[in-house]
């Protein structure tokens, strides 16, 4: 028995809830809806959703969740993407991650200008 080679390190594993996944299925129906300019076939058409996707950016939304934001944020937010900037927003929720910060302090700014 090798224990020597054995990793002394803890590791952690990220429980993806319920709420993550339908929030992931939400998003998966929204890429499917939006269409993107086709420059190969000169077309809009709706983006490629790969095996695994789901399950990926249902981590995605389980960071998000952790970070604090509820559902309805979070749906708020990705609508907003996708009214901005559609093909980005077609790319995933990590395509997101670094902008999610400016589009909750954009959804805080027109929810405390419509009070």
């Amino acid at each position: 028995m090798q224990v020597g080679n054995l990793p002394l390190k803890d590791f952690t594993q990220t429980i993806v809830t319920e709420e993550a996944e339908k929030l992931a299925f939400w998003y998966l129906a929204r890429v499917r809806g939006v269409r993107v300019y086709s420059k190969r076939w000169k077309k809009p058409v709706s983006p490629k959703v790969r095996k695994g996707w789901e399950q990926r950016w249902a981590f995605v939304m389980q960071a998000w969740l952790k970070q604090g934001f509820t559902s309805a944020q979070i749906q708020e937010g990705v609508t907003l993407a996708f009214q901005h900037d559609p093909q980005r927003a077609a790319n995933g929720p990590h395509a997101l991650k670094q902008e999610w910060p400016k589009i909750m302090a954009a959804i805080d700014r027109m929810g405390t200008a419509s009070v």
